[in-house]
């Protein structure tokens, strides 16, 4: 799973387009401005949007920040260049913007 925290960190990632680096830059702009740019994000503060790869990182998520983004029902919800990204309120202090390719999601239900 790739975590971002900073727009900067878009900059070594060529496997996405265009496209889903702008949505990706935006989601973390609002976060960035909400719970500024030098929050703790392990320490429960602000959140961060990361990029879903795998099964083991939906594990992550469900065990480390108890988001099961297969199960749950997130805030939001859209198609962005076959990923689906999704917005989950954790706590008022903290939100998880995830982005995982469709394909994954077909092959794990």
């Amino acid at each position: 799973m790739i975590i971002l925290t900073k727009i900067n960190q878009l900059d070594n990632i060529d496997t996405i387009t265009d496209k889903l680096k702008a949505d990706i830059s935006q989601s973390i702009s609002i976060l960035n401005t909400a719970y500024g740019v030098d929050r703790d994000v392990y320490n429960d503060l602000g959140g961060f949007c990361c990029i879903v790869s795998n099964e083991d990182d939906i594990k992550l998520l469900l065990d480390r920040w108890n988001a099961d983004i297969l199960n749950d029902i997130s805030e939001v919800t859209l198609e962005i260049d076959g990923y689906i990204k999704k917005l989950f309120i954790i706590s008022s202090d903290y939100a998880i913007v995830t982005y995982i390719k469709a394909s994954l999601i077909d092959q794990l239900r």
